[in-house]
């Protein structure tokens, strides 16, 4: 767990017709983990990556770190946002590197372990920036589920509804009064989202945040998150695979 050894993250893209291999590298200071689970966002041509926390801090350049990234096809940075607290973030651990950006209309969202959630324009990141947080106290982790003009944030305390206008602003529609701490996910009518902790499954209203069903489940990985098909929802836990039936 943590920040161990000497590595530098990066993002790869490989050509499978030439094999050729394009590389974006996160950090000119070393660390930077590109490492939330999920698929990247995607808007523009350009794909969306977070970016952890870094080795440089106050009184250092900017070492790339504690950002939203805008990649192109063949890794090439195209734009990027940072909070203007960059160098305290990467000291104390508190970057944006522990979620995915999940694109809602024409914005990126993004929540890091600061607890802060911030609104991006997906076609201007804003670079450094002291850009006020949209909404706080979500520590997120994970990939987010996005319903129209909707994020369900994978809360470390449990998730959270907001959603985002087409100005950008934020407002949180509900958190869940359980501890649904994993990632969502959205079908069969139902957010479907785990207590890692706890080793259980709830299904959750979309519009509410209410409980609808609720599974244990066993001992679960820490990112683990359901897969649904129809009624039927599988699930991966420490011990195999777990099937649900949604009602």
């Amino acid at each position: 767990m943590g920040d161990c050894g000497n590595y530098t993250g990066a993002v790869a893209a490989v050509d499978v017709s030439s094999k050729a291999v394009a590389w974006y590298q996160a950090s000119t200071s070393g660390r930077g983990g590109i490492w939330a689970p999920g698929a990247p966002a995607q808007a523009n041509g350009l794909l969306y990556y977070s970016v952890g926390n870094g080795n440089a801090g106050s009184g250092q350049d900017y070492d790339n770190t504690d950002s939203v990234v805008a990649l192109t096809p063949d890794m090439r940075r195209a734009d990027f946002f940072a909070p203007a607290t960059w160098a305290d973030d990467n000291a104390a651990d508190l970057d944006l590197g522990s979620m995915n950006p999940a694109l809602v209309g024409s914005h990126i969202v993004i929540a890091g372990k600061a607890g802060d959630g911030y609104v991006l324009d997906a076609a201007h990141l804003g670079g450094i920036s002291d850009l006020a947080p949209a909404f706080t106290g979500c520590r997120a982790f994970g990939a987010a589920a996005v319903a129209d003009d909707v994020v369900y944030l994978p809360c470390s305390k449990g998730t959270a509804a907001v959603r985002i206008a087409a100005d950008g602003s934020a407002s949180v529609l509900w958190r869940a009064t359980v501890s649904a701490n994993g990632q969502p996910v959205l079908g069969a009518g139902h957010l479907w989202v785990t207590d890692w902790r706890s080793g259980t499954l709830y299904a959750l209203d979309p519009a509410t945040g209410a409980v609808v069903q609720q599974f244990s489940t066993g001992p679960l990985p820490h990112f683990a998150a359901p897969a649904v098909s129809g009624t039927n929802v599988v699930l991966g836990t420490m011990s195999g695979l777990a099937s649900f039936t949604a009602q």
